[in-house]
């Protein structure tokens, strides 16, 4: 009876044993089953979660780039912008420069026209004989000489004006020897406007040919003295 009693003990104990066993195995079993679901599935968020920070990342860069690009445009356009300002403030100076002296001109003008409309108040302040060489139209050494004195003078005098005066000696027709006058008139009003720089507007001219001779025509030195242009400076009297 005993020793069936100590058997008995044995069988259960073997039995509780195996049941201990079975379910230790059972509980590593369904661990490590969870533990693995687990790992899966951090490593698939994980992989997700990269894509995403990748996706992002390339968001990022790309409108990174799309910046620097609207940047340099914007750049590009201020470049632009400010060198347009500039032409444009350079072109308002030159408009102003240019209304200046515009209105300079037409200062100068209106007062010469004044003087013009009251020319019968000016009289000769200092008149120069220039003298030609027979059949020439070509200006000596001395009458460029008496020109610059000339021109130096209305140069300091906006009123003064010139009258000049083309003549001649009496040898050859009258029309040949107008066309001379004229000619030795034109030589003199070239030299004061080109090389003198003296305006136009401010010289009176006229070729008279063969009259009014100063010398007599008989005579090689009275025709000398007839081949001549008179140069005649007029200023405002008072």
């Amino acid at each position: 009876m005993g020793k069936s009693k100590t058997l008995v003990a044995v069988l259960l104990s073997s039995l509780l044993f195996s049941a201990a066993c079975a379910t230790k195995k059972f509980v590593q079993a369904e661990v490590g089953t969870a533990r693995s679901e687990i790992t899966s599935d951090v490593a698939k968020k994980n992989e997700e979660q990269d894509a995403k920070i990748q996706e992002q990342a390339g968001q990022v860069a790309e409108l990174s780039n799309l910046n620097r690009q609207v940047s340099g445009r914007v750049d590009t356009l201020t470049q632009r912008t400010q060198q347009v300002e500039q032409k444009a403030d350079q072109a308002q100076q030159v408009g102003t420069e240019a209304r200046t002296t515009a209105q300079q001109a037409l200062s100068t003008a209106q007062d010469v026209s004044r003087k013009f409309e009251n020319r019968a108040n000016y009289q000769q302040v200092e008149s120069q004989e220039l003298l030609f060489k027979f059949n020439s139209a070509k200006l000596s050494a001395e009458a460029t000489a008496a020109l610059d004195s000339v021109a130096a003078k209305l140069g300091r005098d906006k009123m003064l004006l010139l009258e000049l005066q083309g003549y001649t000696d009496a040898v050859g027709d009258d029309q040949y020897n107008l066309r001379l006058s004229d000619a030795r008139v034109n030589s003199v009003i070239r030299y004061l406007v080109e090389t003198g720089k003296v305006e136009l507007h401010r010289i009176y001219t006229l070729g008279l040919g063969e009259a009014n001779p100063v010398g007599d025509n008989k005579t090689r030195q009275g025709r000398d003295q007839n081949r001549r242009v008179t140069v005649r400076i007029l200023g405002l009297a008072g």
